[in-house]
This record gives structure tokens, C-alpha cells and sequence, in this order.
């Protein structure tokens, strides 16, 4: 199985997401996670208001 990840779309987001996140105590290096909120404002949003779901 080929498990290559796409490039986040907004690398600008990615750290707006990332800060914002880092602000309300949650850090993480994951790559799947920076593709997923460059490319998905959604899913940045929703992780930013449920962080808690995140670990």
C-alpha cells in the first residue's frame, strides 16, 4: 500500500491552526495534521473548538 501524503494547500493556515491551538495547550508535530488543516478550513475550525478531542 502507497501512503504518500498531499502538501496542505495553505501553509499559512497551518500555522494560524497550529498557533491557535498551541495557545489553548495543545502541541503536535504530526504531519497528517498539518495537511489535513491546510487543506481543509473545516477541519481547522472544528479542531480549534474541540481541541479536547484531539488528545
Amino acid at each position: 500500500m502507497l501512503r504518500v501524503l498531499s502538501l496542505p494547500f495553505d501553509p499559512t493556515r497551518v500555522t494560524r491552526v497550529k498557533e491557535a491551538l498551541a495557545e489553548q495547550g495543545f502541541a503536535s508535530a504530526e504531519t497528517l495534521l498539518a495537511v489535513v488543516f491546510g487543506n481543509s478550513p473545516f477541519l481547522g475550525r472544528l479542531a480549534q473548538r474541540e481541541v479536547g478531542a484531539l488528545g
